[in-house]
């Protein structure tokens, strides 16, 4: 009973689901090809992505979220992807080991551009891709998170 005469019985329940695949939010990535893997799947995404984008920029930090809605203003004006900035196979390989989203960005990104990945390489590629699909971001929506369809 509270001073002011009202009882609550309810149990506040707080479901707390960490985002361990989120794209924008490697947008201010210190390292420039992780920024460039980010916003490039972004943009392929384009209006798709608006949902999560308006997400992703609410979970943010003041500069993350100004960087996210800077880009959903160039997809809002029709910015395509550019394919000249897309990451080569050497730059994919490379960050199959990062941490967070990272791996995926760059298993998406090998199998975008068509490359091969190397023999020893293939099996870490098709369990990331696989892990990706079993477990996708978008179950967030459930818990108020992205509702986007895949990219």
């Amino acid at each position: 009973m509270r001073s002011g005469g009202t009882y609550c019985s309810c149990d506040k329940v707080c479901v707390c689901v960490p985002v361990m695949r989120c794209q924008a939010h490697e947008l201010l990535h210190p390292d420039a090809a992780i920024r460039c893997m980010a916003e490039e799947r972004l943009l392929i995404a384009g209006h798709r992505a608006a949902d999560y984008l308006a997400w992703a920029a609410s979970t943010a930090t003041v500069p993350l979220r100004e960087a996210i809605h800077h880009l959903m203003q160039n997809i809002d004006r029709g910015r395509p992807p550019d394919s000249v900035r897309w990451p080569d196979t050497r730059t994919c390989l490379a960050n199959l080991d990062g941490p967070r989203v990272i791996p995926l960005l760059a298993a998406q990104w090998l199998r975008r551009i068509g490359a091969k990945a190397l023999v020893t390489d293939e099996p870490r590629v098709q369990a990331i891709l696989r892990d990706a699909i079993e477990r996708p971001w978008q179950e967030l929506a459930r818990h108020g998170g992205p509702t986007s369809p895949r990219f």
